[in-house]
């Protein structure tokens, strides 16, 4: 007889499936704002500009790594602190292998 999987551990892969593609998301923002609109970073990565806008909003915000938050806006473009960069990519990297390891075991 074949193995069912609980519902439990369908609700965390679900889960777990959704979280990665968000940070897959943000990862892909981060990689390909500096200097550049929302508009082109649209265009350039596929997700929809309210998207974009959104997740650098949001990082703007967050003043963990810096005083004035990672991305700054100037002239309509992004900038995106390197040091910050390189932090939030091997963060959401790390999390997203997390994410895979506690589905499979």
């Amino acid at each position: 007889m074949p193995q069912v999987e609980s519902p439990t551990y369908f609700k965390r892969w679900f889960f777990a499936t959704k979280v990665r593609g968000l940070l897959q998301i943000i990862l892909t923002v981060v990689c390909n704002a500096n200097g550049r609109t929302a508009k082109e970073i649209s265009e350039n990565t596929g997700i929809k500009p309210m998207y974009v806008e959104l997740i650098l909003g949001l990082l703007s915000n967050l003043g963990l790594l810096s005083d004035k938050g990672i991305v700054e806006e100037k002239d309509g473009k992004y900038y995106i602190d390197e040091d910050a960069r390189g932090i939030y990519e091997l963060t959401i990297e790390g999390m997203m292998r997390g994410l895979e390891m506690s589905l499979s075991g």
